[in-house]
């Protein structure tokens, strides 16, 4: 195959994707940085977790990468007495529940395109979490080009995570309702990434969330 006529997505193999991904992986990683390490990720140490994070909650029961430990974010990642992210200490109880400690090298993924993965990556990164990442191609990839998946599900035995999180570590990565006030008249852009239905007010979620207070349109 010739540079004048590249594969198409369909032709595209698992090697000709992974060549393509040459970056640092500090924040990204690709299928096969995970796929190298599934063997760590199944282990009972906590050196390495993978999390999954999906829309649709029943994707992980379907079929799941070895070793990843399934996260549901309607009950996991959401404040119990708030229509909130979890607090301190609610991200202090359910990281030690999945097996992590501070030292953990957390990597998460899920389908709609990283959607809850990258909002579960979000609020680790706030409260300051030490090494938190993010798979590459998220479920979608994974499945398409037949990496490998199991239906076992995976309880990693609970620890103790002893980080300090109240404060949170990087507050500057949430704005709250009057920081985006005291930003309207500054030279700030503001960038939504919500449905094109979302930002004209037609809708006020994107399909299968339920509603909460936000109203339709845009600032």
């Amino acid at each position: 195959m010739t540079a004048e006529n590249p594969p198409n997505d369909d032709e595209r193999t698992r090697t000709d994707v992974s060549a393509d991904n040459q970056y640092p992986e500090d924040v990204l990683v690709g299928p096969d940085w995970v796929d190298a390490r599934l063997d760590r990720f199944a282990s009972d140490e906590p050196d390495l977790r993978l999390l999954e994070v999906d829309v649709n909650t029943a994707f992980y029961e379907r079929g799941h990468a070895p070793g990843a430990v399934g996260v549901d974010w309607r009950t996991d990642l959401r404040s119990s007495d708030a229509h909130d992210i979890l607090n301190a200490e609610e991200m202090t109880s359910f990281l030690g529940s999945r097996g992590v400690t501070e030292e953990t090298t957390v990597v998460v993924y899920g389908d709609n395109s990283n959607w809850f993965a990258a909002h579960l990556y979000w609020q680790l990164t706030y409260y300051g979490h030490r090494d938190v990442r993010i798979m590459d191609g998220g479920r979608e990839y994974w499945t398409d080009y037949d990496y490998p998946t199991t239906t076992e599900p995976v309880d990693p035995p609970a620890v103790e995570y002893g980080g300090t999180l109240d404060p949170p570590a990087n507050p500057r990565v949430r704005a709250f309702r009057e920081d985006v006030r005291e930003e309207l008249d500054a030279a700030t852009e503001f960038i939504d990434v919500r449905l094109p239905e979302e930002f004209r007010g037609d809708t006020t979620k994107p399909p299968g969330i339920r509603e909460g207070a936000m109203r339709g349109g845009h600032i």
